[in-house]
């Protein structure tokens, strides 16, 4: 950890506080009343806290009477150890633990206003699931609907609620609309929860903390009790905080004032968890008076990487004024890397892993990081063909999902009509079509492409709308199962049908789940051919969540995760994948302010991960389920300014005014109209320098210090190119081909040399 105290043992003075910076030790030796930390990311925030809790126990302050609220049992026992290590044992009287292990023990020694025995007893995940389970099975509601949510997503709604402090109906309406038909039997089904839980005298983990809440603001001389346990509060992390741990803590430390709270505002990414970025901001009025102390020195990123998360955060609407400070030295500059498409990014991040790996780079010192789990395809299959071990963190496998499983099976009974699991897969799609009928159906058709089209006349039995789906999957199947190779308008037509058909199959995320179909959908824009296509998915699929074992037994596989799951994580070299506006900030953001900024935080997440390299990947194309729609950098980096990053375009270094023209906005970035499919305003003109050496892919190859950006190819890809043409490659540049044979071309690149090309996994385009 780069915070870890060095040299810190002994408990006087100099032993607890030598090892911190002036920043540090002013907030470690606050004398009393409210106290707010903005810690930065690689600030040294646990030494501080730890360092606090360790002076105040040698000031003479009763350790049983401070209290210490993390979000892990973990980090406030791996706190704790190393108050111990500073103060001797008696740090380990300090009442240390989560919002919800606290909650627990003072609720037990105030039962009896609770309504609750002293020995209630806690509802794990699971148990809940099932007490809500069987309320939902009981209701004729749930009965009479496929598409009625499952248990876990029920629990899911009411959760919610509590925390966000809202009731099911305003839950429903703006957080989960596409539950809102079932709005009633929602709002019935968490009523009769509530009750069975206090006739079985069991509490769940939001009960905990809202018994708690209500207790103490219902019976004042329970909260003075409460509160008298202690005569200090420390909370970390509490830009995590919800609004009701927001409340715990004013109300536990209203009388004395002396609280202190930890946290990072560029770090609040936890939204949808019911984390409210508004508890830090406003807590210097609710605790008014209050001492804002920041800590700006990084002890984890080069001061390059810094200059990019100053200036990403700068654009922010709502902050706390601080700049991070590198302890370390300059270090590289970080690249935005500009592909043509998607499948570019994923050879160009791919290959430079592997050359990282190769030469030595530990790969458990390599990240990807990325917005959502399916945004990392590509690179798995990349990956997977070069050989490179990785693990991913943050969402199932993009393979591994049912619903994506349900959409290939298309494609593979198309491309081979005697495919009978997948055809009884997607028969059991439809409504009243259990698997006996299914593969019923299958056996029918056997393999027979006449009969395929002509599966009306089928042995099957659906049922009410399953007959009318029927009818619609006959006429699908008669379109995409043509003897022609090319994919066409099919995947256009299979998302069609499966949009038809999810909200029964998975009622609790088919909104998710489609989004993960339009994603897979536009992948195939990218992909000549049918056939290609499920080459590239079946011959070569990421079938385990890790793959590779380095010897000894112990791993060493490269990262992939998404941001949310790689916060508090660092790595020697990061890469963000697909950094353009509709993936980072999500589409889903862009009209919502709120929201948008979440994004904002998100994306300086990503890049504070990195303490030596960063790369930012920017396709120019992302494939939709209606074709490749062009694409353009985040507005994120629009701002930083020129030499806040080199931009590498085409295998060679472009001009950083051409990517992101100065336009009115916050960002520096991008106004309306703007465009990376338009091409860039500028031509990309650098000033006279030396070749540039370009690392990685790139190998020591020299590209023109007079580059100039050239927009993304448009027409047809070339698939056999002819010995001596001159083509563009929208990851190496331009080159000349030496020979082609067996779909393989070698082509000589001006930027990197000669480089064998699988021309069908490809995008070349004549120069």
């Amino acid at each position: 950890m780069t915070d870890r105290p060095r040299g810190e043992k002994g408990a006087g003075p100099s032993g607890i506080l030598g090892a911190l910076n002036p920043s540090q030790l002013e907030a470690a030796t606050h004398e009393g009343g409210p106290l707010l930390i903005i810690a930065g990311a690689g600030s040294g925030k646990t030494r501080t806290l730890v360092h606090r809790v360790a002076w105040l126990v040698s000031r003479g302050v009763d350790p049983a009477r401070i209290l210490l609220l993390t979000f892990t049992r973990k980090a406030a026992g791996e706190m704790l150890e190393r108050c111990s290590e500073l103060v001797g044992p008696e740090a380990g009287r300090v009442s240390g633990g989560t919002f919800h292990s606290t909650a627990n023990l003072l609720l037990r020694a105030e039962h009896r206003l609770t309504g609750y025995p002293a020995g209630f007893g806690i509802l794990p995940q699971d148990d809940a699931e099932a007490m809500i389970g069987r309320i939902r099975d009981a209701l004729p509601a749930s009965r009479s609907s496929r598409k009625f949510p499952r248990k876990g997503k029920i629990l899911q709604v009411i959760s919610s609620a509590v925390n966000k402090e809202m009731s099911v109906k305003e839950t429903v309406r703006r957080h989960f609309p596409h539950l809102e038909e079932h709005l009633r039997p929602l709002e019935e089904i968490a009523g009769r929860y509530a009750e069975t839980k206090l006739r079985q005298a069991v509490m769940d983990f939001d009960d905990l903390l809202v018994i708690l809440s209500g207790l103490m603001r219902r019976e004042p001389e329970a909260r003075e009790r409460i509160a008298g346990r202690y005569s200090h509060v420390l909370v970390d992390e509490y830009q995590d905080t919800n609004p009701v741990q927001a409340r715990i803590t004013w109300q536990l430390a209203k009388d004395h004032r002396n609280v202190t709270a930890v946290g990072d505002d560029a770090q609040s990414i936890y939204g949808f968890r019911g984390a409210d970025f508004r508890n830090i901001m406003e807590f210097p009025k609710i605790f008014d008076p209050v001492r804002v102390l920041k800590l700006e020195d990084n002890y984890r990123s080069y001061a390059n990487i810094l200059n990019v998360a100053n200036g990403v955060f700068r654009g922010a609407k709502r902050r706390y004024d601080k700049t991070l400070r590198a302890a370390r030295g300059e270090g590289p500059p970080p690249l935005a890397v500009v592909t043509d498409s998607l499948r570019g990014e994923a050879a160009w991040a791919g290959t430079r892993i592997a050359e990282m790996v190769r030469t030595g780079t530990d790969p458990a010192e390599i990240a990807v990081l990325f917005r959502a789990a399916a945004h990392s395809f590509e690179l798995e299959l990349e990956l997977t063909r070069l050989n490179v071990p990785f693990t991913k963190y943050g969402g199932r496998r993009f393979l591994e999902g049912a619903h994506v499983k349900d959409f290939i099976s298309f494609f593979r009974i198309a491309n081979n009509p005697a495919d009978e699991v997948s055809l009884a897969r997607v028969l059991s799609m439809l409504p009243g079509v259990g698997a006996k009928g299914a593969q019923k159906a299958a056996d029918w058709v056997g393999g027979d492409r006449a009969r395929l089209r002509g599966l009306a006349g089928a042995p099957l039995r659906a049922r009410g709308e399953g007959t009318l789906l029927a009818e619609r999957l006959s006429g699908l199947l008669a379109d995409v199962c043509s003897e022609d190779d090319r994919m066409g308008t099919r995947p256009r037509e299979i998302l069609s049908f499966c949009s038809l058909v999810m909200p029964a199959l998975y009622p609790d995320d088919y909104p998710e789940r489609m989004e993960d179909l339009r994603e897979l959908a536009g992948m195939t824009a990218e992909t000549g051919s049918l056939s290609e296509f499920l080459a590239d998915v079946t011959l070569d699929p990421p079938n385990s969540v890790s793959r590779g074992d380095a010897g000894g037994g112990t791993r060493r596989d490269v990262t992939l995760s998404t941001v949310h799951s790689a916060k508090g994580l660092e790595w020697g070299r990061v890469f963000v994948l697909s950094a353009v506006d509709g993936r980072i900030p999500s589409s889903y953001a862009m009209h919502d302010e709120e929201q948008m900024e979440e994004e904002r935080r998100l994306f300086y997440v990503a890049v504070t991960r990195a303490r030596d390299e960063l790369y930012v990947m920017c396709p120019a194309e992302i494939g939709s389920w209606e074709g490749t729609a062009a694409a353009r950098p985040t507005r994120f980096l629009g701002g930083l300014g020129e030499g806040a990053v080199d931009v590498i375009s085409n295998g060679m270094k472009v001009d950083y005014r051409s990517l992101f023209p100065a336009t009115s906005d916050q960002d520096g970035g991008f106004s309306e109209g703007d465009g990376w499919g338009d091409g860039f305003s500028g031509d990309g003109q650098l000033a006279d320098q030396p070749p540039l050496r370009i690392p990685g892919p790139y190998g020591t190859g020299a590209a023109s210090g007079k580059a100039k950006w050239k927009p993304p190819p448009r027409g047809d890809a070339v698939s056999e190119p002819v010995a001596g043409e001159r083509l563009r490659h929208g990851t190496f540049g331009e080159g000349t081909v030496l020979s082609f044979r067996d779909g393989k071309a070698v082509i000589d690149f001006d930027a990197c040399g000669r480089k064998t090309i699988v021309c069908r996994h490809a995008r070349l385009y004549r120069v």
